[in-house]
């Protein structure tokens, strides 16, 4: 499915790439263009992450990449990760993330990039579950 690989690429892109290329689908045939975006799992995605295995998750990420990856998170996304470990490590993690100095882009999303991936391989590992867009609403995700 021409589809699938279009997303599974554009998971691992920059955001301006990926915006760039689904905004020209999406002008092209904006039936395929939802469909890929359906497809695609980003590092925002994962507040989908069902709560009682989001913490295998976080146990998991390589501890150097975490900070990174969360500095420029949204403030509930980074709560998720904080509020999934112990009072300490969370306190740790908060404290290495305000003294992290300014990181680029780059370094950001290829952070972020593994711990996605990481993500999936735990997903089909049957060690989390990531809910479909509509459970995730329904759970007021």
């Amino acid at each position: 499915d021409s589809a699938a690989v279009l997303a599974e690429v554009l998971n691992c892109a920059e955001r301006g790439t990926v915006e760039q290329v689904l905004a020209g689908l999406e002008v092209e045939d904006p039936q395929v263009a939802s469909r890929v975006r359906g497809m695609m799992f980003t590092f925002e995605d994962l507040n989908r992450v069902d709560r009682a295995t989001f913490g295998m998750l976080v146990a998991e990420c390589a501890a150097e990449k975490l900070p990174i990856a969360l500095s420029s998170a949204t403030p509930e996304l980074r709560d998720l990760f904080l509020s999934s470990m112990s009072e300490r490590a969370g306190n740790m993690l908060r404290e290495e993330i305000e003294a992290l100095p300014a990181q680029r882009k780059r370094v950001v999303d290829e952070a972020r990039a593994e711990i996605v991936v990481l993500a999936k391989r735990l997903a089909e590992e049957g060690r989390i579950f990531i809910l479909d867009r509509e459970e995730a609403a329904e759970a007021g995700v």
